[in-house]
């Protein structure tokens, strides 16, 4: 398989796929379904290395995320995985996702979630195909949300556009939403 992220050229499908699929018509994922329960949130690349987590000092990064697991009874609430039947390695199975709304020039946070490994890798999809990671990564965007290869394929070539699109600003970030967490 063949994956060319940089260049918004995704190619997974087989030949005879090819020639099976050639009469379809396919639209965006998101005209379909207005939101996919699993979707890429790609960061923009001005906003890289400036998370939660780094403005935090460790101990209370670890108390915030440990709240947002117990609040979510230690499940994943994208996919539904716990830790007895979550497949991977059970060492940091669970993250704790920040959650952004894009408003002009502001990158808003506006929730934190317990999601996953592999629910973390499909949201920063970008991060899994640095690491190697992006096939497992598409692999559960499809399983996830039920979609065959080519929805998959729709979806994530979306979602590298509109990466590239808010990455050619610089965006002012909020985190009043932390104001809210409990101490």
């Amino acid at each position: 398989m063949l994956w060319q992220f940089e260049a918004c050229e995704l190619r997974v499908l087989k030949k005879d796929e090819i020639e099976k699929n050639k009469k379809k018509k396919f639209v965006s994922v998101e005209a379909k379904n207005n939101k996919p329960k699993l979707f890429l949130d790609l960061i923009p690349s001005a906003s890289w290395w400036k998370s939660v987590r780094s403005k935090l000092k460790k101990s209370e990064w670890d108390t915030i995320r440990k709240k947002v697991y117990k609040q979510a009874n230690y499940i994943c609430e994208i996919c539904g995985v716990n830790e007895q039947t979550y497949l991977g390695s059970k060492k940091g199975w669970l993250h704790c996702n920040e959650i952004w709304k894009y408003e002009g020039n502001k990158q808003i946070l506006v929730e934190l979630e317990a999601i996953c490994r592999m629910c973390h890798f499909v949201k920063h999809f970008g991060f899994a195909t640095v690491i190697g990671r992006q096939q497992e990564a598409f692999n559960h965007l499809l399983k996830v949300n039920g979609w065959n290869m080519n929805e998959g394929m729709v979806h994530v070539v979306d979602g590298i556009k509109l990466w590239k699109k808010r990455s050619e600003q610089e965006w002012e970030i909020d985190y009043t939403f932390l104001d809210t967490m409990p101490k």
